[in-house]
């Protein structure tokens, strides 16, 4: 298994904040003063999420060779991550 690339997952962790902060303004109208205009491109903090998280899940696995079943435990395992 390859080495975890700290510094991006803190950005990516960043980017994570920002669209959370983002909904906080937009959806309970919280203001954040003069950061206000920081978050009119949260459509681009959510972008850059998930090809961050793309990349860091392709560089750890690109060499682990799955069979079909593997893939498909594999995939079962990310999404009820996202679930639960």
């Amino acid at each position: 298994m390859k080495a975890k690339l700290y510094a991006l997952d803190y950005f990516r962790i960043l980017l994570t904040a920002s669209v959370l902060l983002f909904h906080a303004k937009y959806v309970a109208g919280v203001d954040f003063g003069v950061f206000n205009p920081v978050f009119y491109a949260a459509s681009v903090y959510m972008a850059g999420f998930f090809m961050l998280s793309g990349f860091l899940s392709f560089y750890i696995h690109k060499d682990t060779e799955f069979d079909s079943r593997e893939a498909r435990e594999y995939i079962k395992k990310k999404v009820l991550s996202f679930i639960t």
